[in-house]
This record gives structure tokens, sequence and C-alpha cells, in this order.
């Protein structure tokens, strides 16, 4: 009978213990960037800020057109500005952060049932159809 030799062992990899802190941290420094650069320089006429593909390919606004006004808006506290660019945003900003910090707080099981997701998926369909339309009672909810 022979013998099976044991595998080659290569050289062991020294990976840090905790990857996901590591990019954590980053992306909270990233945004951190980003939110600085957005808080300096209004989105309008900027190259560096991106234009919204659906809204150049279609003429429509998306449920995300108006974000980047209305999150510079808030950064300088103008609420009013802020909901006349994207309410969607504005309004599902104070629920994301309650979540994000229940999460960390590991107040509850952050679990999200996909019930939620359908229904968070209905309200942003909803909100992009309900800001196209030619109405006036809908003419606030786009920017």
């Amino acid at each position: 009978m022979t013998e099976v030799p044991p595998p080659l062992a290569g050289p062991a990899v020294a990976f840090p213990r905790r990857p996901v802190k590591w990019l954590a941290i980053a992306a909270s420094l990233a945004l951190c960037g980003l939110l600085l650069l957005l808080y300096f320089h209004r989105p309008e006429g900027q190259f560096f800020f991106p234009r919204c593909t659906f809204h150049s390919a279609t003429g429509l606004l998306c449920p995300g057109c108006g974000g980047l006004r209305a999150t510079h808006a808030l950064l300088h506290g103008r609420l009013a500005e802020a909901v006349q660019s994207n309410a969607l945003l504005v309004l599902g900003l104070p629920a994301m952060l309650a979540f994000l910090a229940r999460k960390r707080l590991g107040l509850r099981s952050t679990g999200i049932s996909p019930r939620w997701v359908w229904i968070l998926f209905a309200l942003v369909v909803a909100f992009g159809i309900a800001r196209n339309l030619p109405f006036p009672a809908a003419r606030w909810l786009s920017p």
C-alpha cells in the first residue's frame, strides 16, 4: 500500500483579522470626503458630479434625480430646498439613519424581511412615476 504524501503547504499569508472594519473605515472616509466636496461646490455646472443617465436618455426624472442638490441643501441647513429637490431622499433619510443606528448599537435584529424590500421598491417606483406626472398636484415632486 502506497502512502499518500501530505499536500504541499505554501507560505502563510497574513490577512488582517478584521478586513470588514478597514473597509468600513475607508468607506466612511470616502463618504466624508464626498460630503465635504458637496458642501463646498453646488452640483449644478460642476464637471465632477455625475449626470443622471436615465434623465439624459429619456428626459424623465428618475427617483434619484435631485439627490445631490438635496444633499447640498441639507448640508447647508435648507430643508425646504432639499425637499423641493428630492422629497424621497429627505423623508427617507431619518428612517435610514435610524436603521443604521439600531444595527450599530445592536438594539434589535436588523434583518430586513422580503416584504419590506418590496414595499420600499414599490415606494421608489411610485415616487418615480408620480414626479413625472403632468398634474399640478405632482409638480412639487419634481426638482
